[in-house]
């Protein structure tokens, strides 16, 4: 069951990167609209995906009677974890360099 949910957070993640990656590669600052707010967001842009996630993997963190709140809660929790082991990796490995 863990490595089921790492999977699942592992295939999320990758996806939002590649979704995020492709996105910004067809950038248009000038056109502005949901999707671009969308797809630079990482906790906006993660909780859809792994919201679709859980019903394809059958994530059922909380086992609630309700499987559709289930999967819902359970792309949300996953959403935050994940965005908060991504910013802790950043910050903790990320070079910043200072120009003079």
């Amino acid at each position: 069951m863990v490595l089921w949910y790492f999977t699942y957070a592992f295939a999320g993640r990758l996806i939002i990167f590649l979704f995020q990656k492709v996105f910004s590669a067809n950038y248009n600052p000038s056109k502005e609209n949901f999707l671009t707010k969308l797809f630079s967001c990482d906790l906006c842009l993660g909780f859809w995906v792994y919201f679709a996630l859980a019903f394809i993997f059958k994530i059922d963190i909380l086992e609630l009677e309700y499987k559709i709140i289930s999967e819902f809660l359970s792309g949300a929790v996953t959403t935050f974890l994940v965005w908060l082991i991504a910013r802790g990796w950043d910050a903790e490995f990320r070079e910043i360099t200072f120009y003079e």
